[in-house]
């Protein structure tokens, strides 16, 4: 087998860093280090490699993805917790725990996103609803995969039931690591993305939060919805009971400075979905002709791919309040195209390599006079026009 077909020899916008390679090589070479940015990549080990080119082979990060679903045309909901309380705690509509409590309701696992102590973003399973907060809620950081795939396909095995929420790129891998196993026992959601952040980023920017208020953190929230769904914000609660409200790391997150160079490569930007289930946010739902859920309460958007997603979409249901909906209502960027990188780009990584977050921040973000002299003149322009 020529040893041209390998996945470290795939360039940097043609890795998601999912871990597939890892658990589909079978004499154990592979094992993913992180670079500068905390991205992780595929490093072989020539003395375990036979170059049997079936880590090149089973990645799925390419326009020809193997598409799993059976639905002709996907069903389009707007959707949200019909409970006051969930729903205020969600960052969308809540969707996603309408789906999940399903699920555990049935004895089956769930894998999703949550902080570890020092809020690093992992993926993790859970088991019961007193544990499924800690997988709720938007987290802009590449989460740590580790051993996900392989606990997931031992859980299959044993015959379980097992839901797995991720980015795109993570539940197209899996599916392929998975396709032998026939239980028909495994439920996939993939979540309408952005771009996937930078660890180190998020950890520098955290540990520059620390410093500069004097206590370790107790609390992250990254989509708080204090000014309401449209206004997410961050909010950070600290050791020593004070709270911060900024945008800090979502301004340079969603300036397309800090995502994975494969997120602006992506091949799953458009309609063709990897999950039995697609979940987002139900953006500019003021635009529709549909008088309902206009309180900035949160709108979740669901895309139902096949019959095992229909399946549990009937199950959970009852939990929530559904408005059918179209593919013209819910167009947004994330399904017809990738993110674009920031022009600015290469020179904030090459400054965030020289001198640190802190650095990056003022040049680049919402710490600096730029952007605060920026922000004052919008707020007087906006004064200005409400006089008109």
């Amino acid at each position: 087998m020529n040893n041209m077909l390998r996945v470290d020899n795939k360039t940097s916008q043609e890795c998601c860093g999912c871990t597939a390679c890892v658990v589909s090589c079978p004499f154990g070479a592979i094992k993913m280090i992180p670079d500068e940015l905390g991205f992780k990549y595929p490093l072989i080990d020539n003395d375990l490699c036979t170059n049997c080119g079936k880590c090149f082979k089973d990645c799925q990060f390419t326009t020809t993805y193997k598409v799993f679903n059976n639905l002709e045309e996907p069903l389009i909901y707007a959707a949200r917790l019909k409970d006051e309380e969930k729903l205020s705690q969600s960052q969308s509509g809540g969707a996603f725990s309408a789906i999940a409590e399903t699920i555990l309701a049935q004895g089956g696992i769930v894998y999703g996103v949550s902080y570890s102590k020092n809020f690093k973003v992992n993926h993790c399973k859970v088991t019961n609803i007193d544990a499924l907060n800690s997988i709720k809620g938007s987290k802009y950081v590449q989460s740590n995969l580790d051993r996900i795939f392989i606990d997931v396909i031992n859980e299959l095995k044993n015959n379980k039931l097992v839901l797995f929420s991720g980015v795109p790129c993570q539940v197209e891998n899996l599916r392929k690591q998975t396709e032998r196993i026939k239980t028909g026992k495994l439920v996939t959601i993939d979540i309408l993305c952005h771009g996937v952040g930078a660890p180190k980023i998020w950890e520098d920017y955290l540990h520059y939060l620390e410093k500069k208020h004097s206590s370790p953190l107790q609390k992250v929230n990254m989509r708080d919805k204090l000014l309401g769904w449209r206004g997410g914000i961050e909010t950070y609660i600290f050791n020593n009971k004070k709270k911060i409200i900024t945008e800090s790391y979502l301004y340079l997150y969603f300036s397309h400075f800090i995502q994975r160079e494969s997120c602006y490569n992506c091949p799953y930007t458009n309609l063709k979905r990897v999950g039995d289930i697609s979940l987002g946010d139900f953006w500019h739902w003021e635009e529709t002709v549909h008088k309902e859920f206009r309180d900035n309460k949160g709108i979740s958007l669901m895309f139902i791919n096949s019959s095992i997603g229909k399946t549990l979409f009937n199950e959970a249901s009852n939990m929530l309040d559904i408005i059918p909906s179209n593919t013209k209502e819910c167009m947004q960027n994330v399904l017809r195209h990738s993110i674009q990188p920031n022009i600015k780009r290469k020179n904030f990584l090459k400054d965030y390599k020289q001198n640190g977050f802190k650095y990056v921040a003022h040049k680049y973000g919402d710490l600096g006079y730029i952007y605060k002299i920026k922000i004052f003149i919008a707020k007087k322009l906006s004064t200005i026009k409400q006089k008109l």
